[in-house]
């Protein structure tokens, strides 16, 4: 047998709900139990409300992050199809003139 205990983390809450429990003549552990074997359920493999593939554009193009050493980004590059590298060199391109526009242009505070 385990036995579990928790501090009320809002005053009444509690209260209240061994009230609906009563009316309701629900065992509390019970109630417990049922909610925590739905939980099991919804999220053993992951919370599916949050999947990753409602976070990521399908345009999105994975490569090293901008610090990466240059090891890592090289034996990224040799990976690449021409195709891919071509489109790399455009972003980084896009990049430096990017760069070169907030310097020649510095912000006004």
């Amino acid at each position: 047998m385990v036995s579990i205990g928790f501090h009320e983390t809002e005053d009444g809450v509690y209260a209240d709900f061994k009230v609906i429990m009563a009316r309701e003549r629900t065992a509390i552990n019970q109630w417990f139990t049922e909610q925590m074997k739905k939980y099991i359920k919804e999220h053993g493999d992951g919370n599916p409300i949050y999947t990753i593939d409602k976070f990521v554009d399908p345009n999105f193009k994975p490569c090293p992050a901008f610090y990466s050493s240059n090891e890592t980004l090289i034996n990224y590059l040799k990976k690449l199809s021409t195709k891919a590298h071509k489109e790399y060199d455009q972003q980084l391109q896009n990049q430096l003139t990017s760069t070169t526009i907030a310097w020649k242009y510095p912000k006004h505070d």
